[in-house]
């Protein structure tokens, strides 16, 4: 499986949840784990978005990209604002936080489907 089929697997089991979570909130208690495991996944997928859209502009006359504050942080910590080498530092830092982030989001939606195994294991008395 390539990275974009995982990007897109990701995004409907998010979404998918998301609708259920949803519309049947209040009637079935999910665990604690469970919710922070599905906001750590949307998190995950909203930074790989906003990464990828930093690369795409990073090139653009003007651009000033779009990070979240840890990111911000990390990159005010690695050079100056004002530096000439900004742009070229950004796009390194990017690719990098990209990478560990896949790797992240990749652990999350194992989890994430080892858990509905088990509930959906459980739900069938041990039956596949």
């Amino acid at each position: 499986m390539n990275k974009y089929q995982l990007i897109a697997i990701s995004i409907l089991i998010y979404l998918s949840g998301s609708i259920w979570a949803q519309q049947n909130e209040g009637k079935l208690a999910l665990y604690p784990a469970d919710q922070k495991l599905e906001k750590a996944i949307y998190k995950a997928t909203k930074k790989h978005a906003l990464f990828s859209y930093n690369i795409a502009n990073i090139t653009t006359p003007g651009f000033e990209p779009v990070l979240y504050p840890e990111d911000q942080e990390e990159l005010n910590q690695i050079i100056p604002n004002n530096s000439e080498l900004r742009k070229k530092v950004l796009l390194e830092h990017m690719s990098a936080s990209m990478a560990k982030n896949r790797n992240l989001q990749a652990s999350y939606l194992t989890l994430y489907k080892k858990r509905f195994d088990t509930y959906r294991q459980i739900a069938t008395m041990g039956k596949r």
